[in-house]
């Protein structure tokens, strides 16, 4: 799977032609098409508003409590890797979808 982030402006039509890289072979495709309004857009580039929480507060829902399970145990079982900074997991997100020539 490639990821490809086109910009653009539409008009009063809503059209849009799209001229994929050469990497995308001829054959059939599936395409998923996510429209983010102008507001998301913006604060998505203006970077992260993520609030943490305390390591200490108590799990509200059922998926909260089976990953703090899982993270004891990988702690237990000496697996857990250190904590990745956010550039770092943004880089490796981007390593993964073949957006950087290592």
């Amino acid at each position: 799977m490639q990821t490809f982030t086109f910009d653009c402006d539409l008009d009063a039509q809503r059209g849009v032609v799209l001229r994929l890289p050469s990497s995308v072979l001829p054959g059939r495709h599936r395409l998923a098409v996510i429209v983010d309004p102008p507001d998301a857009v913006g604060a998505r580039t203006a970077g992260p508003a993520i609030t943490p929480i305390d390591e200490g507060a108590a799990p509200r829902t059922d998926l909260w409590r089976r990953l703090e399970s899982l993270r004891a145990q990988a702690i237990d079982a000496g697996e857990l890797l250190p904590p990745m900074a956010w550039d770092a997991v943004l880089a490796e997100a981007e390593r993964r979808r073949g957006e950087h020539d290592d």
